[in-house]
C-alpha cells in the first residue's frame, strides 16, 4: 500500500508541477528576485531529493506561494551521528528556509483503477546558491493518510521506516534528509526510521484558485485548485542512508509557516 501511495504521490506532483499555475511573485521573506526563484525551483528539482512527498511538491509550492518561512532545529546534527567524515562538520544547518503543504489527490489510471491519498508536511532547504542553481541540504517531514481524502490535521504521528506495512486509511509519519556534499554526484539521502511529526495548527483562509486544466500529452487530464495559509508544528527523526550511515534530525519547530493547500485530480 505504501509503495502504491508513493508512486501515486509522485505522479500527482509531476502533474501539478506541469500545470505551472503559480504566480511569478518571489518569496517575500527571502528577498529572491524572479530569476533567483527560478534558480531555487531548478535547484530543488535537480537535487535528487524529490523522493519524499513533501519535497516532490516543493517546486510547485515555491512557484505558487508569495513567501517562505523557517524551520528551526534545536541544534545541528552531529558529524558522529551522521557517520560523516570530519571535513563535513560545517555543512549541517540548524535552520532552513521552508514552506508547508497539505495535498489531497485522486488518480484514475487505466489498468490500475483509482488511487487516493492525502499528505500534510513541510520541506526546508539550506545552502541555496542562485548562481549555480544548487542547494546543499534539504529536509522534509510530514504525515500521510493512504487512501484518504482528508489531509492529516492537528495531532502527532509516528514516523515509520520506508517499506513498512500500512493499511488503507492509516496515517503515519515520514521524514527524510538529503545532503549534496556527501555521497558522490547525487549526494546522500537519509530516510526516517523513527520519530514523530506533530501538526499543531493549520489555517487556510485565502480564496481558492483553480489551476487551468492541462492535457498530459493526450494521456489524460489534470485539474487542481489551491489556497494559501500557514502551518505550525514540530518534528524529529532518526534516519539511515542506503549504505547504512545514520542521521539524526533534532527537534525542529515551525510557526506561521507559509503553506499551500492543494486538491488535484488526474485522469488517464
Amino acid at each position: 500500500m505504501r509503495r502504491t501511495f508513493m508512486m501515486s504521490a509522485s505522479l500527482a506532483a509531476a502533474a501539478v508541477i506541469s500545470v505551472g499555475c503559480g504566480s511569478s511573485t518571489a518569496p517575500a521573506t527571502t528577498g529572491l528576485t524572479a530569476q533567483e526563484q527560478t534558480a531555487l525551483i531548478n535547484a530543488i528539482t535537480s537535487s535528487q531529493a524529490l523522493t519524499t512527498t513533501g519535497a516532490a511538491f516543493a517546486p510547485f509550492i515555491v512557484q505558487t506561494i508569495g513567501a517562505t518561512g523557517t524551520l528551526n532545529a534545536s541544534g545541528a546534527p552531529s558529524v558522529v551521528a551522521k557517520g560523516l567524515s570530519a571535513d563535513a562538520s560545517g555543512i549541517d544547518a540548524s535552520s532552513y528556509d521552508a514552506v508547508g503543504v497539505q495535498v489531497v489527490f485522486s488518480l484514475t489510471i487505466t489498468g490500475l483503477g483509482t488511487q487516493t491519498g492525502a499528505y500534510t508536511g513541510v520541506v526546508g532547504w539550506a545552502g541555496f546558491n542562485a548562481s549555480t542553481s544548487t542547494i546543499d541540504e534539504l529536509v522534509s517531514a510530514g504525515a500521510i493518510t493512504t487512501g484518504g481524502q482528508t489531509a492529516p490535521g492537528a495531532g502527532t504521528d509516528p514516523i515509520v521506516p520506508p517499506g513498512a506495512d500500512t493499511a488503507a486509511g492509516q496515517t503515519y509519519g515520514q521524514g527524510a534528509y538529503w545532503n549534496r556534499t556527501t555521497g558522490g554526484a547525487n549526494g546522500t539521502s537519509y530516510f526516517g526510521t523513527d520519530g514523530t511529526f506533530a501538526l499543531t495548527s493549520a489555517t487556510f483562509g485565502g480564496s481558492t484558485t483553480n489551476c487551468p486544466p492541462v492535457s498530459t500529452g493526450g494521456q489524460g487530464t489534470v485539474t487542481c485548485s489551491y489556497t494559501t495559509g500557514s502551518m505550525g508544528g514540530n518534528f524529529n527523526f532518526n534516519a539511515m542512508s542506503a549504505t547504512g550511515s545514520p542521521y539524526t534530525q533534532p527537534n525542529t519547530t515551525f510557526s506561521n509557516l507559509p503553506a499551500v493547500q492543494l486538491n488535484i485530480t488526474l485522469t488517464q
